[in-house]
């Protein structure tokens, strides 16, 4: 992985395929305002945690698909955790630029922990163990 953070994003086709979707940072740190998190929505933009790697093309199976999906465990302030039973855990590919978004709707203030997980496309996805722990962030909601 090149970087990681979370902030707020502006997603834009660049091409055809599914996957031509270049990620714009517009502000990326580790507290903002609940506020500030909601308003980016309003504004067209996304809030979410963006992870920045190698084009999908860099990483292929057999059949020429994307090898490598990238999920998460959102844990919240309140000890409610997305993502933590596989089944559903939310996963996308990497884009063709090399960048993967997860847009989330937050609304509760204090301090939140975002862990990022890879899979290889061919593992079952609803198995933990097919799941390997690549590193995470925590960040701060304020009123």
């Amino acid at each position: 992985m090149k970087s990681w953070g979370v902030g707020i994003y502006d997603e834009v086709s660049i091409g055809s395929n599914t996957y031509d979707r270049e990620i714009r940072a517009i502000d990326v740190r580790d507290t903002f305002s609940v506020k500030e998190a909601m308003s980016a929505w309003g504004k067209g933009n996304k809030f979410g945690a963006m992870l920045e790697g190698p084009p999908v093309n860099t990483y292929v199976n057999s059949n020429n698909l994307p090898l490598y999906v990238f999920g998460y465990i959102l844990k919240h302030p309140d000890g409610d955790n997305n993502g933590q039973n596989p089944q559903y855990r939310i996963s996308s590919y990497c884009n063709n630029p090399g960048a993967v978004l997860f847009t989330f709707d937050v609304r509760k203030p204090g301090r939140y922990r975002i862990e990022f997980l890879l899979r290889e496309r061919d593992k079952p996805a609803w198995e933990e163990s097919s799941w390997v722990p690549i590193g995470g962030i925590d960040f701060t909601l304020m009123q």
